[in-house]
């Protein structure tokens, strides 16, 4: 019976152990990125610090820009399309971008979106292929679901008559200033100011001054 019972619970724990092996992956990428940047690391550097050996990450990942960009689906993408799912068709327009501040604001200031975001901002330019994958997953995904919110507000008459495509850029634009200067000043001793009262005020400013428009811009 000991032996029976050894060998039934071996399998179940290293099946256990292997579907938690993606997770413990991303986990790692995310400290390797946060530590040495996507370019600097490097897959034996995310192995050893998953505790697994380099050929594993291969069992689940492709190479380091999918594993890159499934951390930006599992904390980004996914968790977007499950707030905003249908909003776009939303009648209470105001509520709907208030919400989608907050949503996005909340996301921005975690510690996953930081380390992604810096990645980007930093590195993008050098890694053309995470770059779009960033922009057609995330930046566009959002600048469509605004755009079709303030459109729609235009029509109601809730808001001013401003470009809907310019005024949605504006609005996300204080949410990726956070990305950039959250690791920008937040250094030694100084740190700037609480960034959700920041974001706080850009959000009354930006929506105050949509809803007082006049001119076309």
């Amino acid at each position: 019976m000991e032996i029976e019972n050894s060998t039934s619970a071996s399998p179940r724990k290293w099946h256990r152990r292997k579907q938690a092996r993606p997770d413990e992956i991303s986990k790692a990428a995310l400290i390797a990125f946060a530590q040495k940047g996507y370019a600097a690391a490097t897959m034996a550097d995310i192995a050893k610090l998953a505790g697994i050996t380099k050929g594993t990450i291969y069992l689940y990942f492709k190479n380091k820009e999918d594993l890159f960009n499934a951390l930006v689906r599992e904390h980004i993408v996914d968790r977007l399309a499950a707030h905003f799912s249908g909003m776009e068709n939303s009648e209470d327009v105001i509520s709907a971008i208030n919400h989608c501040f907050d949503v996005v604001s909340d996301m921005a200031l975690t510690e996953e979106v930081l380390v992604l975001g810096r990645v980007i901002t930093a590195e993008a330019r050098n890694f053309p292929a995470i770059a779009q994958f960033w922009g057609a997953e995330v930046i566009d995904s959002l600048l469509d679901l605004v755009t079709a919110l303030l459109r729609r507000g235009g029509a109601q008459g809730t808001l001013g008559a401003v470009n809907p495509e310019a005024a949605a850029r504006l609005c996300l634009a204080l949410v990726l200033q956070e990305l950039i200067w959250h690791p920008s000043f937040n250094v030694g001793d100084r740190e700037h100011s609480d960034p959700r009262s920041m974001m706080e005020l850009q959000r009354a400013i930006i929506i105050q001054g949509i809803r007082a428009a006049q001119v076309f811009v």
